[in-house]
């Protein structure tokens, strides 16, 4: 297995301009070579790095992956966190030539990854999202969403995207709920089985996993790293979507 860090350089304000803005994110590649890309979009602050260890480079066994992170500073907007997104794929997938990418992402990751697909028409095989929200304005009793939600408003820059704006998913869409996540309250089970059906009524096949955090550990506050313990059930669930998509 091949591990490399990269800075990728997008637009310091989006598409078009010219001055540029360093993302960091780390490239895994398996000694076979695949022909397959994950691209991993990470949640609101965690760093590319988090994701490597217990996901990545197990992911990274068989398939190429990619992960990348949310931009820090200004014009930490949804619109330019969507073009970076934007950006990193068209430059990964020329760096790796893949013939089939699926986008992977956490939490605000997954709605940044399906924004992408839903407003600039990236060709993907799939999108697997991990501890997603649909809306944040219908998630205000979430105390972490209503902070969110409260500093869009107060602030204007509007960083949070919504990940259903459509109908259905337009591509083969798996989301995974954690059981023991006390960021979206989906440790309820009335919450758990809200965000079950509005999910599954877009089109989504939906995984619960038991007593897993928002960072998909099993300590209720462990938040540093992702998916560390039993890290098999949710890179299991990732290979088979994967192969599934794709058979």
């Amino acid at each position: 297995m091949k591990i490399k860090d990269l800075e990728l350089l997008v637009g310091d304000r989006g598409l078009d301009d010219i001055k540029t803005k360093k993302i960091p994110g780390r490239l895994i590649m398996p000694d076979k070579k695949s022909n397959t890309l994950l691209l991993v979009s990470a949640g609101w602050t965690t760093k590319y790095s988090s994701y490597s260890k217990h996901f990545g480079e197990l992911l990274g066994e068989e398939f190429n992956v990619y992960i990348t992170e949310q931009r820090k500073g200004r014009f930490r907007k949804a619109s330019v966190l969507k073009t970076d997104f934007s950006q990193i794929d068209e430059q990964i997938r020329d760096r790796v030539e893949p013939d089939n990418v699926i986008y992977v992402g956490h939490s605000l990751g997954t709605a940044i990854a399906n924004s992408c697909i839903e407003d600039f028409g990236k060709e993907v095989a799939g999108l697997y999202g991990v501890c997603a929200y649909h809306q944040y304005s219908n998630s205000r009793s979430i105390p972490l969403m209503r902070v969110i939600a409260n500093y869009v408003e107060k602030s204007k820059r509007g960083f949070l995207v919504p990940l259903l704006k459509g109908s259905q998913f337009t591509v083969p869409t798996k989301l995974a709920i954690a059981g023991g996540d006390h960021t979206l309250r989906t440790h309820r089970l009335e919450i758990q089985q809200k965000f079950l059906d509005i999910f599954e009524q877009h089109g989504a096949e939906v995984e619960v996993f038991d007593n897993m955090n928002h960072g998909f550990n099993m300590e209720f506050s462990d938040l540093n790293g992702f998916n560390k313990n039993e890290p098999e059930l949710l890179v299991k669930s990732v290979r088979d979507f994967v192969y599934k998509v794709l058979d």
